[in-house]
This record gives structure tokens, C-alpha cells and sequence, in this order.
């Protein structure tokens, strides 16, 4: 199957596992502490005391912000000795987006329109 027919398909049946995942990362985002988190991981990678210096929040609050993130996929976490080290991942932040893109510019076949006088008034 060609690639873009492959994508296309994807978009037009996302639902099931694929929702269920673009959901998980939407409510993980859908926070502003965790928003945070991610802007200070910016292109860098954090220690978790990093975080309580950065952010107005306790520890255990932040540790559950991240456990939140990287439950979603959206961050890893790498134990090195007693610490954890937190950076962005890329490749699920990329799909993420891409998910996000094709749910919002794929139009569905088949809606079903209200008859009512809205009709001379829809556009596209």
C-alpha cells in the first residue's frame, strides 16, 4: 500500500488503540506543570532535582508530573546510581504531532448533516 494511502487510512479509522493513546498523551499534556516540564527539558536533559529548583511544586508533586509524562511516552527517565535523568522523546513527540495534524486536516466521508435551514449557510 502506498505510504500516503496507509497514513490516510490511519487518520480516518483512529480510533481503538490508537485513540486510546492519542488521549493519553493529550491528558498528559493538559496541565500546566507538565507543560512546564516539558519547556525546561527543552533540547537538554534534566536530573529529577532539577525540577524542584525550577518549579514552584513539592517533590512528591513533581515526581508524580513525571511519572504522568513518561507513562505517556512523551519523556523517558534513565537511572543512573540514586538519580534519574529525564529528557524529551523525540520519536513519540514526533508521532504525537503528526497524530494530532492528520485528526484535524483529514476529512471524514459520510457526516451526517442536520436538515435544517444551516444548510445554504455550511461552508466547505
Amino acid at each position: 500500500m502506498h505510504p500516503v494511502l496507509s497514513m490516510m487510512k490511519t487518520a480516518i479509522n483512529m480510533r481503538g488503540d490508537n485513540m486510546k493513546e492519542l488521549m493519553i498523551k493529550l491528558k498528559a499534556l493538559c496541565d500546566e506543570s507538565r507543560l512546564k516540564i516539558i519547556r525546561l527539558l527543552a533540547d537538554r536533559e534534566l536530573c529529577a532535582c532539577d525540577f524542584v529548583e525550577n518549579l514552584d511544586l513539592t517533590q512528591p508533586t513533581i515526581s508524580h508530573h513525571l511519572n504522568v509524562l513518561v507513562e505517556s511516552g512523551l519523556i523517558s527517565c534513565e537511572r543512573r546510581g540514586k538519580w534519574c535523568f529525564y529528557k524529551i522523546n523525540h520519536f513519540e513527540l514526533k508521532g504525537f504531532l503528526e497524530s494530532i495534524d492528520r485528526l484535524a486536516t483529514t476529512r471524514r466521508e459520510g457526516i451526517r448533516f442536520c436538515k435544517s435551514d444551516c444548510d445554504s449557510l455550511r461552508k466547505g
